[in-house]
Order: structure tokens, then sequence, then C-alpha cells
């Protein structure tokens, strides 16, 4: 099996929703790893909304039947063909938090909090951007608690009149967040077909597309550690 590994570069703020409300104070919550709580993209959206760019490139699409094989059946089809393709929901690897009016990506303290497991890993990912380890504090974890995602209250404009309805408030993982994901599949020259047409493109991930959320640029970080 071969497996490529992908940086997502949040260009717009991301809202990949959990279709419900946890806390009760915000009515539509972003994702969230299920053991870390931190704010995920699951495999499922990841190859819904791949598949959605690959299928509606007007310049240099890529033919139907590398689409079957690599995706699977639609849904609204009879065929029960899953697809070649493995597609592996992203971590959050950074985060832009504000520090005295500027931003900064809060990278090591917060992976490690995920699992001290993963920061060899993590580090290695890092070296591809040519960034290097820095000191930490003892007093970084509990930092974290309070570092919270932004919430924006929504509502929905209509009628003769353009008045204001249903107000909502919607949580969003802001733009220059950084997410990794993996695309995996036994086929290699089908897995390369596909990253030539993903590899340094921008992809629309999640919800509210018309108000330009979700647009991140894809990177394939295996290829260039190599």
């Amino acid at each position: 099996m071969k497996a490529y590994l992908y940086n997502i570069h949040c260009i717009t703020n991301l809202h990949v929703g959990s279709g419900e409300s946890q806390s009760g104070l915000i009515d539509k919550e972003v994702q969230r790893d299920p053991v870390l709580g931190m704010p995920c993209i699951p495999g499922s959206a990841i190859k819904g909304a791949l598949r959605e760019y690959l299928t509606n490139r007007s310049a240099d699409r890529l033919d139907d039947r590398a689409l079957l094989r690599a995706f699977g059946a639609s849904p609204q089809d009879d065929d029960m063909n899953a697809g070649e393709l493995k597609f592996i929901g992203a971590t959050l690897l950074a985060y832009p938090v504000q520090r005295k009016g500027v931003y900064g990506d809060k990278t090591g303290p917060y992976i490690m909090r995920a699992s001290r497991a993963c920061v060899d890993h993590i580090n290695q990912i890092a070296a591809s951007f040519g960034l290097q380890p820095v000191d930490s504090h003892a007093d970084d974890s509990k930092n974290l608690d309070s570092v919270q995602l932004p919430v924006v209250a929504r509502n929905s404009i209509g009628g003769p009149d353009k008045t204001g309805s249903n107000l909502w408030y919607e949580e969003f993982v802001p733009h220059q967040a950084e997410f990794v994901c993996a695309i995996a599949g036994d086929d290699a020259m089908l897995l390369d077909e596909i990253d030539k047409h993903l590899d340094g493109h921008v992809v629309q991930f999640g919800a509210n597309s018309s108000v330009g959320y979700g647009l991140c640029r894809l990177t394939n970080l295996t290829k260039e550690a190599q």
C-alpha cells in the first residue's frame, strides 16, 4: 500500500459541522475528535470534498473511470463499489492564536496536549516547513484550556422588508490553521494520478461555501520530504 500525507492550509475560515450542539450555547459547533477534543475533519468529509472538486473541474478534468475507481459509486447510483482509495481524517497541526496584537501558531504545546507519542511524527512534518522546535514552559498546558474557537452570530435575511430572522451562533476554525490528512491505496498509479490534480490546488471543505468558508490549499508533504 502507498500513502501520501497532505497538509491542509486554511486560506479562509472553516466550518466542518458536527450536526449537533454539545454545550447548548453554540447552535452549530465544529467537528471535534471525540477523544482529544480538538477540531478535526472526518475522512468522509475529506472524501466528499475531494470528489466534488475533481468531478466539477472544467480544466484538466480527471476522467470518469479514474473517479469511479478512486471514490466509488455516487450515493444515488445502484452500484455499491466503495472505491479503491482510503481517506484518513485530518488532525489539527497548527492553530493561530492572538498574542499582544499579532497572531502566532500555537503548534507545539497544542499537539503535545493530544499525545506525546505524536511529537516525533509532528516534528518531522514541521521540519518539512523549515520549522525548528522551541523551548516550552510547564505552564503552557494550563494556557491551552482558555484557547477556544471563534464564534460568530449569523441570521437569515429574507422577505420583502429584508428583515433578519432565525439568529444562530456558529463556531469556526480560523484561517491560517493547519491540518494533516492522508490518502492511501494499493494502486500507486491511481494515487499518483489523483495527486496530480490535488497537490498545490485549492479545495473547498465543509459548509458555507457561498460566503467563502472552507477554502484550503493542499500540499503533498510526502513528496516534499523526499
